[in-house]
């Protein structure tokens, strides 16, 4: 199993529920994509991000598949116009 994990840090906290809206709404409308989690930030602190998300996929290509899929694009896009950093890891779990 592939596991894609993301963190986002905003400026405007506004934006943390408007972007958890839109990558849950992603759920079940990508084939490749098997399990999605959103998590918000409870914990003030300079090491802390906002938002994290969590995906699941069968292999490295389906990530692939995700990263350039019709759905996730213009999350993508627009979670990038509104976040002030991302971290990510990807890592194949067994």
């Amino acid at each position: 199993m592939i596991k894609h994990i993301v963190f986002f840090r905003f400026d405007d906290k506004k934006e943390v529920e408007e972007v958890k809206k839109k990558l849950l709404d992603m759920n079940e409308k990508i084939d490749v994509l098997r399990h999605i989690e959103v998590g918000v930030n409870f914990l003030e602190s300079d090491r802390n991000y906002d938002l994290c998300l969590t995906t699941h996929f069968d292999s490295k290509e389906d990530l692939k598949i995700y990263a350039d899929h019709e759905v996730h694009v213009p999350v993508k896009k627009y979670i990038q116009s509104v976040a002030s950093s991302m971290a990510c890891v990807d890592y194949e779990s067994i």
